[in-house]
């Protein structure tokens, strides 16, 4: 599950369901009070509980002891941003039938796996907007944050999650205050779910735990996947309402939550115990929860903890209260060479390039943060420490000489770069505001280069070129086709190029053209074969246009293996070819142009 982001709700919502005493959180009525977090609220005051009248102060942009207006011009669409944290279901499955000591390492993991990502972001994504519109960008120096955690679904499934509301205001270096760039929370939130989802798991190391992919998700190794499923009655609702709908993707899945939301039930009504209750529900679907633990603890060793990371009272710091970055966690053998597979994986075909072009530091992190679990034990202490491994792999990554650096930074004028300065006014690092520096490999560069060669050496072949009879009398057959898809059909049978590219927007008629241009190369005796990147685009493919398809993937394949040859002269129809990765384009390339 990937950190979500979305506007905030009232403050009732989260206020009301706190519950009124102690005695009521542990017996399972309501849940535990917010709590404050971020240099701002510190700034005003905050610490510790959030009470209902700070908490309604930070998002009515009033200061919570004076009264006073925190800025001149009020957020009217956006009070504030719901950051939400949630871990993997086997998590929540774990915490949910665990004895005490076990669910409180699980709550202490979760908390400061929350604050690992809160650090992340309010380094890289802190930004208030300043000016007219918004267009002057500088760095603020920190959010004002009230965390709450709850422990079950809107459906009284285990589900522990934390929001961590965020008041849509900043404070600058030299304290003007404007709303929140909301954008940079977005553009960030894979990254700060790598960075969460990290420390995550080294917060939990203590319990020797496994992690197996799983759709995906690492999971808990031993977690019964049918238990998960249980207690994952929220996703079933969405895929049902997104199956009702016929749609995929993301944006869907939001919108199938919002369309099946409904108001969150008494945690544990009746009087009832929670975890009894969950415990219960386990037995009741034939799983016996002290199996499951046993199952699940100590399957892997835990990793012994470096004396400089078990007193980190004297390490260095970096901007913004970040630790320093010196090179401990990387110095030691073992996490260095952990962190040279990584970055190895990282920077190869497979890796940050295998379906993108170009990436940033930010991708860095996220894709380093997936391969991190296949490495035991995590090479991380505590969840400060695993977002400091994931920086400095990030750095790393981006200083290898196998990563070259592609988009410059926007000129250097106010609002295109921002400068953090300590308290002496010495810029502590700039960040570009309109684009951020780009890299790609050498490797991918070289596959690109290769593969435009190609493409210009074959412009004179003289290939697949049909007499001009041959054309009319299929555009004749074809009388429904407008003047551009006629010119198009004429300009595939006559350039005689080894690559052609057709471009045109969604329902120009391309596929009809195509289908025209098919009967063409048929009458002409060229052998034409399409594909797409997906099975679901080859099929579209052959039944509209009348092309037989398959998938890019599986036609690679194939001729790797001997099943299949490209015939001498063939015409290789890609559609859909911006979603077609660089390398198996050229892979594609190599088999037409030795046909």
């Amino acid at each position: 599950m990937v950190v979500s982001v979305h506007p905030a709700r009232s403050a009732a919502y989260y206020i009301d369901q706190v519950a009124s005493e102690r005695h009521d959180y542990y017996a399972g009525h309501g849940e535990a009070p917010g709590v404050w977090t971020g240099k701002f609220a510190a700034d005003l005051g905050l610490s510790g509980e959030v009470t209902p009248e700070a908490f309604r102060a930070v998002l009515a942009e009033t200061h919570p002891e004076t009264g006073e207006r925190l800025k001149r011009w009020r957020n009217t669409k956006v009070t504030a941003w719901d950051l939400h944290f949630a871990p993997p279901k086997s998590v929540s499955a774990l915490w949910a039938i665990a004895p005490p000591e076990i669910r409180e390492v699980i709550a202490q993991a979760q908390a400061a796996a929350v604050q690992a990502a809160l650090g992340y972001l309010a380094e890289h994504a802190c930004v208030a907007r300043l000016g007219k519109q918004g267009v002057n960008a500088q760095p603020g120096t920190g959010f004002a944050t009230a965390t709450f955690t709850h422990r079950t679904s809107r459906e009284g499934d285990p589900q522990l999650h934390t929001h961590a509301v965020t008041g849509n205001i900043a404070e600058t270096i030299d304290g003007r205050r404007a709303a929140l760039d909301g954008a940079r929370f977005y553009a960030h939130r894979f990254a700060a779910d790598g960075v969460y989802l990290t420390a995550l798991h080294a917060g939990l190391s203590p319990l020797g735990l496994a992690w197996t992919l799983r759709d995906g998700q690492w999971e808990i190794e031993g977690m019964p996947a049918g238990l998960c499923r249980i207690w994952s009655t929220r996703s079933a609702q969405i895929r049902e309402q997104m199956a009702a709908r016929g749609t995929s993707g993301g944006r869907a899945a939001e919108a199938a939550a919002l369309a099946t939301r409904r108001p969150k039930p008494d945690v544990a009504p009746d009087g009832e115990n929670l975890h009894d209750r969950f415990q219960q529900q386990a037995r009741d679907a034939g799983y016996l929860p002290e199996q499951i633990v046993a199952a699940t603890l100590h399957r892997t060793p835990v990793a012994a903890i470096p004396d400089e990371l078990e007193h980190p009272r004297g390490r260095e710091r970096g901007p913004a209260g970040r630790p320093g970055r010196p090179g401990r966690l990387l110095a030691d053998p073992t996490v260095a060479d952990t962190a040279a597979a990584m970055i190895a994986e990282l920077v190869g075909p497979e890796g940050l390039t295998e379906k993108a072009s170009s990436f940033g530091r930010r991708d860095v992190i996220d894709h380093a943060a997936q391969l991190l679990p296949r490495f035991h034990p995590l090479p991380a202490a505590t969840a400060d420490e695993a977002r400091q491994l994931l920086e400095r792999i990030a750095d790393r990554v981006t200083r290898d000489p196998r990563v070259i650096p592609l988009l410059e930074p926007a000129g250097r004028s106010a609002g295109e770069v921002i400068r953090p300065r300590d308290e002496h006014g010495r810029v502590l690092r700039e960040v570009c505001t309109q684009a951020e520096r780009r890299y790609s490999t050498v490797d991918l560069l070289a596959a690109e280069h290769e593969l435009l060669q190609r493409a210009h050496a074959r412009q004179t072949d003289r290939v697949a070129v049909v007499s001009e009879e041959q054309v009319e009398a299929a555009l004749a057959a074809h009388a429904g086709l407008d003047a551009d898809q006629e010119a198009m059909v004429r300009r595939l049978a006559s350039s005689g190029a080894g690559v052609d590219v057709v471009v045109g927007k969604a329902g120009t008629g391309k596929t009809s053209a195509l289908r025209c241009y098919g009967e063409v190369a048929r009458r002409a005796g060229v052998p034409v074969v399409g594909v797409a990147p997906s099975a679901t685009a080859a099929h579209q493919l052959s039944v509209s246009a009348g092309i037989e398809a398959c998938t890019l993937d599986k036609l690679l394949v194939e001729v790797a293996h001997g099943h299949r040859h490209l015939p001498a002269g063939v015409v290789v129809i890609v559609d859909e070819a911006a979603m077609v990765d660089t390398r198996n384009r050229l892979a594609l390339q190599r088999l037409v142009d030795n046909a």
